[in-house]
């Protein structure tokens, strides 16, 4: 059951990850129907929200990884590679495959979009997942617990009566 719910709170934290990129898009777009803005605002706009919401989630994974310490006495370095390695990595190797697949499968001037989004799309998630990362660590410094001490190993070097 304590699997069970490390992986829980490992979901939890990657469904924050995505849902800082999620909501900074979107806030982005609903200010874009609003006042009608430039790109560079636009990306501006993206930047600012993109940087607060992952320093909001940054206290939402500290949450998390001290219920993980605290409630299940377990050390939270695969919440954090779970949580911010594998996004790092799926979205740098995003960058790639939207090179391969713009050579191959999506070539001519009409499906350019699709591997330019995909490239936008795995930087994106990257750098949020890295902003996230150095967010949480500056909130755990402040707020974090300690990690729980490995279990003690019986000594076999006794002799028993």
């Amino acid at each position: 059951m304590t699997k069970l719910k490390y992986a829980g709170l490992c979901a939890a934290g990657l469904g924050t990850d995505l849902a800082c990129a999620a909501v900074s898009l979107l806030l982005t777009e609903i200010l874009n129907n609003f006042f009608s803005l430039e790109f560079r605002d636009s990306l501006l706009v993206f930047t600012i929200a993109g940087v607060i919401m992952c320093i909001g989630s940054g206290f939402a994974h500290n949450a998390f990884r001290n219920i993980v310490r605290e409630k299940l006495q377990i050390r939270s370095i695969w919440y954090t590679v779970a949580v911010f390695g594998a996004p790092m990595i799926l979205g740098g190797l995003g960058v790639p495959l939207a090179w391969v697949l713009g050579q191959t499968i999506w070539t001519g001037w009409d499906k350019l979009g699709y591997a330019m989004s995909l490239f936008v799309y795995s930087i994106v998630i990257c750098l949020t997942s890295i902003l996230c990362y150095i967010s949480t660590k500056c909130v755990e410094a402040r707020f974090g617990c300690d990690e729980p001490a490995p279990p003690e190993k019986p000594d076999e070097t006794k002799d028993e009566i």
